[in-house]
């Protein structure tokens, strides 16, 4: 779901019989890498394949679901780390497959691989035997030597958008029987951050707390979000310069139990997100209707200078929370700081007053025309003992 560029790709080359040794998918959490591995073995070892739809009725693709194929491997590479485990794929692949068509070794966070390991699949990689593929999945793919890079085709796997997430929930409600109201589905996304997995997490945990009727108060009870109101709340005292409102605000972070970190997160997307809504960018913020138009009417209160200086600030004060042995605190004293913030004034309203006090300051002076004239006491005429002044 939600990498069609991935898919039409491999769907294509597996069409045109170009189908690669070595394949590297790379990508956020829980946005398909692994299954997108199995898949891919599935077409390729399917009875009636290469296909780039597998019929998942003959013995190789239910193996391959059931994770008992004999000739798909799946490797942890967070377990698997040492030379010793490549050397024993090493001495594995020179055999061809005991039934089907290839013999598919599916590397999970192969970045968790130590440099000898590296190297030790590195001559597989270059000359590898026909009947073999590698398939790597990694969360970071900085941590893969750019030599095993170059002897792969790389995927990169991209986060996805809120609508697919809650057409995903949705759906898996609708075929489990589980009855949420529409509030609960947009907290799961939301929370989800763009990772199907860890909003398919999050049901399951409210499942657990609510049975099959979830509602957005057990929701909140259930996975300690915290609710709308204090982001709003907070978003009200600095739109209002309210320093009391900002402290209150933070006492209710600590009072609910919610990670201070956290809240500024939410924060910080909130403001970015009323930003976007105060240039009319509507199309650019991934909000239910219900946000939006609150949001929309939070967006009215500032300007976006204004918005620019406090996102600027909320990301500092976050650098500091993070490292603040009382996150609780740090987070009051950020609240009451984006509170004090004065308004910014627009550059050419600064310059026209600086002209005008200049102007009007020159205006009191009285100028003499010609030379500047000094009057000094004669030192003769003057007292003993009194200094000569001009």
């Amino acid at each position: 779901m939600g990498q069609p560029h991935v898919t039409r790709t491999l769907s294509n080359a597996i069409a045109d019989e170009r189908i690669g040794h070595a394949y590297l998918f790379t990508g956020p959490r829980g946005v398909g890498k692994t299954t997108a591995a199995r898949l891919l073995a599935k077409a390729l070892n399917c009875a009636k394949g290469p296909t780039a739809a597998p019929c998942n009725e003959c013995s190789s693709c239910r193996e391959i679901d059931e994770s008992r194929s004999m000739d798909v491997y799946e490797i942890d590479g967070a377990s698997n780390t040492g030379v010793d485990n490549i050397r024993e794929i090493k001495s594995n692949v020179q055999y061809p497959p005991s039934r089907d068509r290839y013999k598919i070794y599916i590397i999970d966070e192969v970045h968790m691989l130590s440099q000898g390991a590296f190297n030790a699949l590195l001559k597989t990689l270059e000359e590898p035997p026909e009947h073999v593929i590698f398939i790597f999945a990694t969360t970071e793919p900085h941590k893969v030597p750019l030599t095993i890079q170059s002897r792969c085709q790389r995927f990169d796997f991209r986060k996805l958008r809120n609508s697919m997430i809650l057409q995903s929930i949705t759906a898996i409600a609708d075929k489990e029987g589980i009855s949420i109201d529409d509030e609960s589905k947009e907290v799961i996304t939301r929370y989800a951050q763009g990772s199907l997995r860890d909003a398919q997490s999050l049901l399951e945990q409210a499942l657990s707390y609510s049975g099959k009727s979830i509602t957005h108060e057990d929701i909140y009870k259930s996975l300690g979000v915290l609710e709308r109101d204090v982001i709003v709340k907070a978003v009200n005292a600095m739109a209002h310069h309210d320093i009391g409102e900002a402290a209150l605000a933070a006492r209710e972070v600590d009072a609910r139990g919610y990670d201070p970190k956290r809240f500024v997160e939410e924060l910080l997307s909130s403001f970015r997100d009323i930003y976007l809504l105060n240039m009319s960018l509507d199309e650019l913020v991934e909000l239910s209707d219900t946000e939006a138009v609150a949001l929309k009417k939070l967006s009215a209160l500032f300007t976006q200078d204004d918005l620019l200086h406090l996102m600027h600030t909320i990301s500092r004060g976050m650098e500091l929370i993070l490292r603040s042995t009382q996150p609780g605190l740090s987070l009051e004293i950020l609240l009451i700081m984006a509170a004090s913030l004065k308004p910014l004034l627009p550059i050419d309203q600064i310059l026209s007053d600086l002209k005008n006090s200049k102007t009007r300051s020159i205006s009191r002076q009285t100028v003499f025309p010609g030379r500047r004239l000094t009057r000094i006491r004669s030192s003769k005429s003057r007292e003993p003992g009194v200094p000569c002044t001009p």
